[in-house]
C-alpha cells in the first residue's frame, strides 16, 4: 500500500471570541484570543472523522485557574460552570457556540475549554478539545450574559 503524498498541507487554525453584554444587550467587553489544541482534542478530532463514534464538541466551561495551558491538560485547572454548545459551519469555518445567561458562570473568568466525546453538565466530563487562559480576566456578573464562540479553519 502506497502513502497518500498532499501537494499541501492541512492547516488547523482556532480563535475564541467573547462577548459580554449588559441587561440592554450592549457590548460591554469583546475579546478574540487564539488557544491550544490539546493533544487529546487531536486525536478526538482524528476519532471523529474516523466515525469512531465520539461525538463533536457538545459542551464549553469557563474556569479560574491561570497556570499555563499545555497541550498535555484534559480538564480545566477550576471549572466554573458549562454550557452546551451550537455548531454552525460556513465554507470552511465552523463555530461552536455556548451563551451562559446572567444567572450562570459568575465570577471572575480566566480559563475557557471545549469538550466533547463523552461530555455532560459535570465539570471535567468529555475529552477537553481546547484550552485558553486569558490574557486579562473577564469579571462575569449577573448584570452581563457571556457569548463565546470557537471558530475552527480549516484550510
Amino acid at each position: 500500500m502506497s502513502s497518500i503524498q498532499l501537494n499541501e498541507p492541512l492547516k488547523f487554525n482556532n480563535t475564541i471570541t467573547l462577548t459580554l453584554r449588559d441587561k440592554n444587550n450592549d457590548i460591554v467587553d469583546k475579546r478574540i484570543q487564539k488557544n491550544l489544541v490539546t493533544t487529546v482534542g487531536l486525536r478526538l478530532v482524528l476519532d471523529i472523522l474516523g466515525c469512531h463514534g465520539e461525538t463533536g464538541l457538545t459542551y464549553c466551561a469557563v474556569g479560574t485557574g491561570n497556570t499555563a495551558a499545555v497541550v498535555g491538560d484534559t480538564t480545566l485547572e477550576t471549572e466554573l460552570d458549562r454550557s452546551t454548545s451550537v455548531y454552525t459551519r460556513s465554507q470552511s469555518v465552523g463555530t461552536y457556540s455556548v451563551f451562559f445567561n446572567t444567572g450562570e458562570a459568575n465570577g471572575v473568568i480566566t480559563e475557557i475549554g471545549f469538550f466533547g466525546n463523552d461530555a455532560t453538565s459535570s465539570a471535567d466530563s468529555g475529552t477537553m478539545f481546547n484550552r485558553i487562559v486569558l490574557s486579562n480576566s473577564i469579571t462575569k456578573i449577573t448584570d452581563y450574559t457571556l457569548t463565546i464562540d470557537l471558530d475552527i479553519v480549516i484550510s
